[in-house]
């Protein structure tokens, strides 16, 4: 696990979210809500734990007209992520997870590795996940340091920050959050071009997408001279 910074007044994800969410504090979305969101634990939750009200607004918005939060996620990946891992050429997540933990829930519902059975990503992904707002003990991810050690610790980070960690291998979740705050983040994966496998046959658990360039993925390259 590794943590490194961002400048929140270049890459504005937190204000983009603010905008579309009608709000001046995504800490307190939930007091919007009508009911309490809660999806059941383990895998019978895989595919729900993205279906509360915030999380359609947002996905709605992105897969229809967002360029402001594509063009500034392209960039964060290009100028940021790019510039870290010294690379030209990076295979990358073509839309983010995005991830919302209510009072007494979970952002996602079970402990898992990336590349598991029920997951079924490929190999050589690098996880990435970036804070919109604090987190901090339940409000964060639990990532083990080594695949099957199973010393979580704890990814806490602020807005600003983010983590480069190996979620393919290594075992990851999250606490019940028993705080009066919500958390909200986003986390893709990227694959360096290298490495790259265009045969891979198996599809994402929750959108149902193909492991490839053109569907789950697409494909960047670092400008000339930069």
């Amino acid at each position: 696990m590794l943590k490194l910074s961002y400048d929140i007044s270049k890459y504005s994800f937190g204000d983009l979210l603010r905008s579309c969410f009608k709000t001046e504090n995504l800490e307190k979305i939930h007091m919007n809500l009508d009911n309490e969101y809660f999806v059941p634990t383990g895998t019978s939750g895989l595919g729900n734990d993205t279906n509360s009200h915030y999380h359609k607004m947002f996905y709605d918005k992105l897969n229809n007209d967002w360029p402001e939060f594509l063009q500034t996620y392209t960039d964060f990946i290009k100028e940021v992520v790019m510039g870290y891992m010294k690379v030209d050429k990076l295979v990358y997540q073509s839309k983010p997870s995005f991830r919302i933990q209510y009072p007494r829930g979970k952002a996602v519902t079970t402990w898992h590795y990336d590349s598991d059975e029920n997951h079924k990503h490929p190999e050589w992904e690098i996880n990435i996940q970036v804070a919109l707002t604090e987190m901090k003990g339940d409000l964060c991810t639990w990532v083990e340091t080594v695949p099957g050690l199973k010393d979580y610790k704890p990814m806490e980070m602020s807005p600003g920050e983010f983590y480069i960690f190996n979620g393919n291998k290594c075992t990851h979740g999250n606490r019940p959050n028993n705080t009066d705050k919500t958390r909200v983040s986003f986390d893709f994966r990227v694959i360096p071009h290298e490495r790259y496998n265009d045969g891979f046959k198996n599809i994402s658990a929750t959108k149902k997408q193909k492991f490839l360039i053109g569907s789950y993925y697409d494909v960047i390259m670092k400008e000339e001279g930069k």
